[in-house]
């Protein structure tokens, strides 16, 4: 299926329906993804520590992958996901702290300025991250109106994704099939390698050249590696 015709419903078909959620088993993570997921963490503390932001809004949550930290860094927290289940379960782990908001909504990531403006959100600006773990945007239906909507926010943007070169896809390639998904094949075309598999697997490792030019409302602030197989963009919208 051609990524020009992708939609939400594809995406929580295959999260939700269609074996997805084994991505989000620590059982299927091989050694380089885990060395990944680590570094990641490691920069958005960094961001943070470094840039001060007082809100984290994580884009395809799950679970609510960074909420307790988030908690204990005593930040303000909002998470939204397409898949309910997850999201009912990232409900369970709400801190219930006096000192920080915490919301999870089901939701798609195109809504995300109605999430801002519904969360008063919008006067905030660059004192929000909107950060798109682990190769999240990679995943997205329509990446371009995604931006559009996160550029009307003010916020920065962090997106962490694999890397399209030739040993990250072999490592992606291992990760999937330790996951369990069959009839896989890569596609190198003019935005990156995009994975695809028989269960609806339809996963993007963006060249940072398609980053940049759809993320054309914003500047690259900074550019992470995070080991050898991803790297983590921090975008800052630029003022009109």
């Amino acid at each position: 299926m051609a990524s020009t015709h992708r939609t939400d419903a594809h995406v929580l078909d295959f999260y939700a329906s269609r074996g997805g959620d084994r991505m989000f088993s620590p059982a299927h993570l091989t050694p380089e993804v885990v060395d990944y997921l680590e570094r990641e963490a490691s920069f958005v503390v960094a961001v943070f520590q470094e840039l001060k932001p007082r809100h984290l809004f994580e884009v395809g949550c799950g679970h609510g992958t960074y909420l307790e930290w988030a908690a204990r860094q005593q930040v303000d927290y909002d998470g939204v996901d397409l898949v309910s289940h997850l999201v009912e379960a990232g409900r369970k782990r709400l801190t219930g702290s006096a000192r920080t908001c915490q919301k999870l909504h089901v939701g798609s990531c195109r809504e995300v300025e109605a999430l801002f403006e519904k969360e008063g959100l919008s006067g905030l600006g660059r004192d929000v991250v909107a950060l798109f773990p682990f190769n999240c945007f990679g995943n997205v239906a329509e990446p371009e109106r995604v931006v559009r909507s996160l550029a009307t926010t003010g916020a920065r943007v962090l997106v962490s994704g694999f890397l399209p070169t030739e040993e990250a896809t072999e490592r992606r390639r291992e990760y999937y099939v330790k996951s369990g998904f069959t009839h896989l094949a890569a596609t190198r075309d003019d935005k990156g390698v995009l994975f695809t598999s028989h269960e609806g697997l339809h996963s993007y490792a963006y060249d940072t050249a398609t980053l940049e030019r759809w993320f054309h409302g914003f500047r690259l602030a900074r550019a992470e590696p995070l080991g050898r197989i991803a790297q983590a963009l921090l975008f800052e919208a630029v003022a009109g």
